[in-house]
C-alpha cells in the first residue's frame, strides 16, 4: 500500500468517528434540553440537577474531542496535499 492509500484510509477512520461524534453530541443536547424543560417545571429536582450537571461534562468533553477530530482531519488532509 502506498504512503497515500494509507492517509486516505485514515482520513475515512477520521470522518467515521467524526460522525459518530456529532450523532452523540446532537442527541446529548436534547436530553439536555428535555432535563432543562424537568428543571423548569420542577419535577423531581435534585436528580434532574444531577443529570444535567453530568450531561453537560459530557457535552464538553465531546465538544473537545471532536476539535481534536478536526485537528486531525485538517493534518491529514494537508498530508494528502489538498490545501495550504
Amino acid at each position: 500500500m502506498e504512503e497515500r492509500d494509507v492517509i486516505k484510509e485514515k482520513l475515512k477512520v477520521e470522518l467515521e468517528k467524526l460522525k459518530m461524534t456529532v450523532t452523540i453530541a446532537v442527541l446529548l443536547t436534547g436530553g439536555l434540553v428535555s432535563v432543562l424543560y424537568k428543571l423548569y417545571n420542577k419535577a423531581e429536582v435534585s436528580l434532574n440537577i444531577v443529570v444535567f450537571i453530568m450531561g453537560t461534562v459530557l457535552e464538553i468533553i465531546c465538544i473537545w474531542y471532536l476539535l481534536a477530530i478536526n485537528r486531525n482531519i485538517k493534518t491529514l488532509i494537508k498530508e494528502l496535499g489538498g490545501t495550504k
